[in-house]
C-alpha cells in the first residue's frame, strides 16, 4: 500500500515538474511564427532596442557578424530575420529573406524615419 502511495506521489512531482519545464521553455522560446512576429517586428521601438528583439524572437539561431552582431532568426515559414545590432541596445537593421519572396524585406533601418520605412516598403522591384 505504502510502495503505491509513493509511486503515486512520485507520478504527480514528475507530472508538475514536466508542465512546468514546458511553461519555462515556452517563456525563452518565443513564437518563431511569422504571422505572429511580422506585426510585432514591424512596432519595433528603437529606444527599447535589442531587448525588444529578444522578447519577440527570443535567442537567436546563429551569430554571423564580424565587427557588429548578425543574428539570424529562422521562422516557421522559411523566412529568416535577419538584425543587425551593437549590443546591448543599438539595433541597425532588421531584414527578412527567403523562400516565397521576391527580394530581401526591410522592416527596420536605423537611419531612416517611420515614413521612409512605409514608402521603401511599397516601392516595387524593377
Amino acid at each position: 500500500m505504502q510502495f503505491t502511495v509513493t509511486r503515486i506521489i512520485l507520478s504527480l512531482l514528475l507530472s508538475v515538474s514536466l508542465i512546468q519545464q514546458s511553461h519555462a521553455e515556452e517563456l525563452n522560446n518565443p513564437s518563431r511564427h511569422a504571422q505572429s512576429v511580422l506585426p510585432q517586428l514591424q512596432k519595433f521601438d528603437p529606444a527599447v532596442g535589442f531587448p525588444q528583439i529578444e522578447r519577440i524572437l527570443g535567442k537567436p539561431y546563429k551569430d554571423v557578424g564580424s565587427g557588429i552582431y548578425i543574428f539570424i532568426y529562422n521562422l516557421d515559414d522559411s523566412t529568416t530575420i535577419t538584425v543587425g545590432a551593437v549590443l546591448p541596445k543599438e539595433v541597425f537593421y532588421i531584414r527578412r529573406s527567403g523562400k516565397g519572396l521576391d527580394a530581401e524585406q526591410l522592416i527596420f533601418e536605423k537611419h531612416r524615419s517611420i515614413e521612409q520605412r512605409g514608402a521603401a516598403g511599397k516601392q516595387q522591384t524593377p
